[in-house]
């Protein structure tokens, strides 16, 4: 069976009508931010800054369900910037996945620009499928977020209200 490993670099910005300063509350706390990510199905802490998780989705003809961590690498308060890396397996369809990103947030008139910047190391069938699946699927996947993020913001200042 071919081995493919691919590296991808990731770019993306989402707008949001929601502080900065609010908006940042919830990048770092990561189970609230993990619950606003489609398909998590599992995420808890084991230790300080280190969390596990299950995340399932389809990308392309793929049905995956990965296993990984997610170690918070340093947190800059005053820039509104999060580092982090994550690692994750899925040894059903024989992938593996590493990234390091980082989240920041910048004030923009009306609310704050949410974004992601991470390098991704793909191997096995996941790195087959090449960018052209996994490029869309990344940004649909960062739109849903947002909306969820968004949804999670509102109901909180509903209830806050």
């Amino acid at each position: 069976m071919m081995r493919r490993v691919s590296l991808m670099k990731i770019n993306e910005k989402v707008f949001l009508d929601i502080q900065p300063e609010k908006l940042w509350d919830v990048v770092v706390d990561i189970p609230v931010l993990a619950k606003c990510i489609p398909g998590v199905q599992e995420f808890t802490p084991e230790g300080d800054n280190v969390y596990v998780g299950t995340i399932q989705m389809k990308v392309g003809p793929l049905h995956v369900n990965f296993n990984g961590k997610i170690t918070v690498l340093s947190v800059d308060e005053s820039n509104y910037t999060l580092k982090l890396q994550a690692e994750a397996t899925d040894a059903h369809i024989g992938s593996r996945v590493k990234m390091e990103e980082i989240l920041s947030v910048k004030e923009e008139e009306e609310g704050s620009d949410f974004m992601i910047e991470a390098n991704v190391n793909m191997h096995g069938k996941v790195a087959q499928l090449g960018f052209g699946l996994i490029r869309p699927k990344v940004k649909s996947t960062l739109r849903d977020f947002a909306k969820n993020l968004k949804d999670y913001m509102d109901k909180r200042n509903e209830q806050a209200g």
